[in-house]
């Protein structure tokens, strides 16, 4: 979730082949794929998938994917008699699964914010990096939300420069 930040609607609707793409076979990259009739602001996203999620991914697939009998479509996450796992039951188990395993309380769409705040961090007002990895139509949507760490980003450097002019035989910068 936090390698491919989107909605819980389009993870819980991943289906192999379409939306999860291997273009060279289950051994090379593979990539998210969200057309943009599939994403709430009609935004087309395509995310990467690094190589430890691969290695899950395939184990997912391998050792429990394999007991559900698939039916019309290839979700990603099926229920045994082939039917797609509800969003809602997605969402349970994975916030579960993150308090199990991490003792914190963290939905789903907290990856997303997670996602935004690591992104701003390493690259302070890269707020169009944050919207286009979310998906925002608009900047001022993505402003809106994470304006507030752009200001912590923004007067820890000003400290920075107080320091150094503090600091004799030093210029501001």
């Amino acid at each position: 979730m936090l390698a491919a930040p989107m909605r819980m609607q389009n993870l819980a609707t991943l289906e192999l082949g379409r939306s999860l793409q291997w273009p060279s076979g289950r051994n090379g990259p593979a990539y998210v794929v969200l057309r943009r009739d599939e994403t709430k602001n009609e935004v087309p996203l395509e995310y990467p998938l690094p190589e430890h999620c691969l290695a899950l991914l395939r184990e997912y697939l391998d050792r429990y994917r394999n007991y559900a009998t698939v039916k019309d479509r290839e979700w990603l996450f099926l229920r045994l008699d082939g039917s797609r796992v509800p969003d809602s039951a997605l969402r349970d188990g994975s916030t579960k699964a993150v308090a199990r395993e991490l003792g914190i309380a963290m939905t789903p769409h907290q990856f997303r914010h997670v996602a935004a705040a690591v992104a701003l961090d390493v690259h302070p007002g890269a707020l169009g990096l944050v919207r286009d990895l979310l998906g925002h139509r608009n900047i001022k949507t993505t402003s809106n939300f994470y304006a507030g760490m752009r200001t912590r980003e923004a007067a820890r450097e000003f400290d920075r420069i107080l320091e150094r002019s503090r600091t004799p035989g030093t210029k501001p910068s």
